[in-house]
């Protein structure tokens, strides 16, 4: 239950047509490109522009509940489920924008990540305060 998790952020992305497939609603893979963006929307209020963290997803999933049709407008609300040493896991909630219809939940562990050295490195303490 999300309510056990801090929240984080929330963030509103429209449905567009050409996320729908031939059943006639949101393909199930379009889920997975909407928590991408949405992750990186929420990522983005909580790290300023002289925070340049990289993080690598390295494992992600979804609890389909409703399908999406066309035309919706849909809100995510993260929430900080976990934080180690150098990965968090964010769980997303997916709404209707005016919460009446409850869509989907997601899953994404991140780790904190040093391109040069192609290593994981320890969160940064500017992030671990922001998530407290």
């Amino acid at each position: 239950m999300t309510e056990d998790y801090k929240f984080i952020g929330e963030c509103i992305i429209p449905v567009r047509w050409c996320d729908m497939d031939a059943y006639g609603h949101v393909n199930n893979s379009k889920y997975f490109d909407y928590f991408s963006e949405a992750r990186i929307l929420v990522l983005k209020q909580i790290m300023s522009e002289k925070h340049n963290i990289l993080y690598m997803l390295v494992d992600t999933r979804c609890n389909f509940k409703k399908e999406i049709r066309y035309p919706e407008t849909l809100k995510f609300k993260h929430y900080l489920k976990e934080i180690g040493r150098s990965s968090f896991t964010l769980v997303v909630d997916i709404y209707s924008q005016d919460e009446s219809t409850y869509y989907a939940q997601g899953e994404a562990k991140l780790v904190c990540f040093d391109p040069e050295r192609r290593k994981a490195i320890r969160i940064p303490d500017f992030l671990i305060e922001q998530f407290k």
